[in-house]
């Protein structure tokens, strides 16, 4: 991985973890607007809770070092999520310094981590229950399911 790239996700996830740790202090006060609400998928909001919240911050604690490592790779569709809110922290702050975007590197990153982009189907209410349709092959969709790895018995 390149050097430059490697720093600004470590970057990222810094401020995705202090994200969430602000959210997870705002939730726990009864506060309703968080960081958390502007990224999590709208129809799914009312899923944000201290306990989804808490799932995301124990999960980029284990995402950091497999992303960051030898052969980064997603595991489940909380990841995807995660990935990509570490990815728009990146493109945000890297934007805002240089005026610049950073999409070149870190799309050319990214398309090699995600196996695909049906994490993105979370956030466009259209596609709103194609999980459903077999002949499509996606996975489950529902909060519930965004924890569950996407390969049973591997690694």
């Amino acid at each position: 991985m390149d050097p430059e790239l490697k720093t600004r996700l470590k970057m990222g996830f810094d401020f995705v973890e202090d994200d969430l740790k602000e959210s997870f202090d705002e939730i726990s006060s009864g506060e309703s607007n968080s960081w958390l609400v502007g990224v999590f998928p709208p129809r799914y909001r009312s899923h944000i809770s201290r306990e989804m919240c808490l799932l995301f911050m124990g999960l980029l604690q284990v995402l950091r070092p497999k992303i960051l490592g030898p052969n980064p790779r997603l595991g489940c569709r909380a990841e995807e999520l995660l990935l990509a809110w570490v990815a728009d922290a990146v493109r945000d702050v890297y934007e805002e310094q240089t005026g610049e975007s950073v999409d070149e590197v870190l799309g050319d990153f990214l398309e090699d981590v995600y196996e695909d982009t049906d994490y993105k189907f979370l956030y466009d209410d259209r596609f709103d229950g194609v999980e459903n349709i077999p002949q499509l092959g996606m996975g489950p969709m529902s909060p519930e399911d965004w924890f569950q790895p996407f390969r049973v018995n591997e690694e």
